[in-house]
């Protein structure tokens, strides 16, 4: 069980007390003499001379660690007493009990001869001043101190000319998200407001200060300026827990009905990492309510906590699913550590959140009527697991459902060759190659147009082992969804490896080149490479400058690509180059990802005769056809270093080198055996050069290792 943060325990705590106190020691480090040894290590020089500090210094390293060493030893943990660093909070429900209290801490710091200062500390308080927040009996409030302090920033920052806030830099803006982030518990939808902030601090972005930088730090002064106040929760009333996904954050909020009024513990706001935007609408609602009740566990553990009622269908779904997939099986985990009551229903007036996903309800299945697990494996594997592994590729997705459990997946061929003939012909969609395109060009009017009159394409790579000597490199141009002019083929370069980002930089050089020849005067392109489009529009430049080489000192790679796409892009009156997220929605991107992975897999495909097997058949050659050739490429390398293979017989004594292990859901992997596990007894030769041996130091299991 995690404990949760220092500081939400300390002002969180003890909710009832009506009695505060709060203590300030005087130059808190300098009350702790250094041992005589360690003095020699803070030695510093002033006019030749050299000195050392007797007294804990400031700015050393260690120096707090070492006075919370201190503190802790000197006053032991008691009810009604909390530390941190330097600042004690003592808090009780009686006058009589703050006095008895107060004595005792007071004797403990008299007794070890630390002092406290006068001018800092308060005594039997109704509410107080501490870490930032202003704590009294069921209340944290901001402390007005801490606001001052903003609203002088953005004076600062404010033009007189226009009356609105400009900043400069990325160090002002980080400073202004480090004004605010300490009350983010106070306003929802942090993440969401601070999210144009945080995009100019991303490395490779341009700063450039905007309109959407100027309407979110107008909503953050609001939001940090208003008055609100969070309660502390109280003991044996129940929770409630409203979460929400928006595109780009998590958000949530923790509250208690309280004489029918509900008050606020807390709002909780995460932002999505890239991956996680990639998530499925019941992915991400699910991943919000596992994230949020984990960064509120310490509040959570040991009471009855009620959530959206629509979230119970989500949960029953990644249920099911988590008896087959690891992600699931973690989520479920977690939330099984709960009492969660799944009743919670939307909020009309006075609601925090004014979205609450309506589209769940085109997802919501009815589970009591689903036959067990193992009476109809193949609908659950069709409707509920599969569907799941969308953003797989076809053999990735497959490999999986093969790989179940026998007991659990009674696989049906029928079905299977159906479903592996569909993701066939959604991998074989019409495309002509570019030097179709170039001999006999397809008309402009073909192409996306918008109104200022730029020529769309979306572009995608994709690559089979990727980087390696026998990679396949294929490229995708998308100038509609379904056109019948779509390019795909395979691509290879003599100078640079296959790689996918090779292949996302030859698609869009493809793409420019088909422009121009069709007459485009404006062209706009989009790709979901990060790598593509960061080279393009912020890198290029300064390689010029730099003759072609990047910030550490090396040369670009792909640089030829890159040269001819300038050279290109000069020949168009406008040109942009668009990034649009991976997996995203956008019907051209999902089409320029199926035609590159055609390129690279299609004539896999047709040599497996699909229409002449079983989907299971199909699949169960392919996996071995893909170990088979992986193996025998590993050991070719694998005895050129070593030379020819030894015949070993049973009984015989070896020692392990390099071990490289098979297993059923992987390919050929390499790992390192220290000499100490051996020396091995050869068990059994199991063929092509592979013994099965046994450790005779330790007496472990059998291993299967490679000659």
């Amino acid at each position: 069980l995690q404990r949760g943060g220092l500081l939400d325990r300390i002002i969180t705590s003890d909710g009832e007390a009506r009695f505060f106190t709060t203590l300030d020691f005087t130059t808190a480090f300098w009350q702790l003499v250094l041992d005589p040894e360690s003095r020699k290590y803070t030695g510093f020089k002033v006019d030749g001379r050299v000195y050392q500090m007797i007294r804990l210094p400031y700015g050393l390293k260690i120096s707090s660690a070492e006075f919370v060493k201190v503190i802790n030893e000197v006053i032991p943990d008691m009810p009604g007493v909390t530390k941190y660093v330097d600042d004690l909070l003592l808090r009780s429900l009686t006058f009589s009990e703050m006095l008895r209290l107060l004595k005792k801490v007071l004797e403990l710091l008299r007794e070890h001869g630390l002092k406290l200062n006068p001018n800092k500390c308060k005594f039997f308080a109704s509410s107080t001043d501490h870490l930032g927040f202003n704590i009294s009996t069921r209340s944290i409030k901001k402390q007005s101190k801490k606001i001052e302090g903003y609203l002088e920033y953005i004076q600062k920052k404010t033009l007189k000319r226009t009356g609105k806030v400009k900043l400069g830099n990325v160090r002002d803006v980080l400073t202004l998200i480090g004004l605010t982030g300490i009350y983010s518990r106070f306003i929802p939808n942090y993440q969401d407001i601070v999210k144009p902030l945080y995009d100019l601090t991303r490395k490779g972005v341009p700063f450039v200060w905007g309109t959407a930088q100027e309407e979110a730090v107008e909503k953050l002064t609001v939001e940090f300026t208003k008055e609100f106040e969070l309660m502390s929760p109280v003991d044996g009333e129940d929770l409630y827990l409203d979460t929400v996904s928006t595109e780009h954050s998590l958000n949530g909020v923790l509250y208690q009905n309280i004489k029918g009024e509900d008050k606020v513990v807390m709002f909780v706001s995460s932002a999505f990492k890239q991956h996680q935007q990639n998530y499925t609408l019941i992915e991400r609602e699910m991943f919000a309510l596992v994230r949020v009740i984990n960064k509120l566990q310490l509040w959570l553990h040991g009471r009855r906590i009620h959530v959206r009622g629509d979230l119970q269908s989500v949960v029953h779904k990644f249920t099911t699913l988590a008896k087959v997939h690891r992600k699931a099986a973690g989520w479920i985990t977690e939330l099984n550590c709960y009492d969660l009551v799944y009743d919670l229903k939307h909020k009309v007036r006075g609601q925090w959140y004014g979205i609450q996903a309506p589209e769940l309800t085109v997802y919501d299945t009815n589970w009591t009527n689903m036959v067990p697990l193992d009476v109809s494996f193949v609908e659950l594997v069709k409707d509920e697991v599969l569907d799941h592994l969308r953003r797989l590729d076809i053999f990735q997705s497959h490999e999986f459902s093969a790989n179940m459990p026998t007991k659990l997946a009674k696989l049906n061929s029928k079905y299977l060759l159906k479903k592996l003939q569909q993701d066939q012909i959604e991998k074989n969609p019409k495309s002509v190659t570019t030097e179709t395109l170039m001999e006999k060009p397809m008309e402009l009017s073909n192409l996306i147009r918008d109104e200022d009159g730029y020529y769309w394409a979306a572009v995608d790579g994709a690559c089979s082992n990727n980087g390696s000597s026998d990679a396949i490199a294929g490229i995708g141009v998308a100038w509609t969804p379904t056109g019948e002019f779509n390019i795909s083929e395979r691509v290879d370069h003599p100078r640079y490896r296959n790689t996918n980002n090779l292949a996302e930089a030859i698609a869009l050089c493809k793409a420019m080149k088909v422009m121009l020849k069709l007459g485009a005067k404006r062209g706009k392109i989009f790709s979901d490479s990060c790598y593509l489009t960061t080279a393009i529009n912020y890198n290029v430049e300064k390689w010029k400058i730099n003759n072609w080489k990047n910030a550490s000192k090396k040369p670009v790679v792909h640089r030829e690509i890159f040269q001819e796409i300038l050279e290109l892009k000069e020949k168009f009156e406008k040109f942009e180059l668009k990034h649009t997220p991976a997996r995203s929605f956008d019907r051209n991107n999902h089409a320029a990802d199926k035609l590159a992975r055609k390129a690279v897999y299609t004539q896999e495909l047709v040599d497996l005769r699909v229409d002449e097997m079983t989907e299971q058949q199909a699949l169960i050659s392919f996996i071995r056809e893909k170990r088979k050739l992986q193996r025998s490429r590993d050991e070719v390398a694998f005895y050129k270093i070593k030379g020819d293979p030894i015949c070993y017989e049973e009984g015989e004594l070896v020692m392990l080198t390099e071990h490289r292990q098979s297993s059923y859901d992987k390919g050929v992997s390499k790992k390192l055996f220290p000499k100490r596990f051996g020396p091995y007894m050869v068990m059994k030769h199991v063929g092509d050069n592979a013994y099965r041996v046994r450790s005779i130091a330790n007496e472990s299991d059998e291993q299967i290792v490679n000659a």
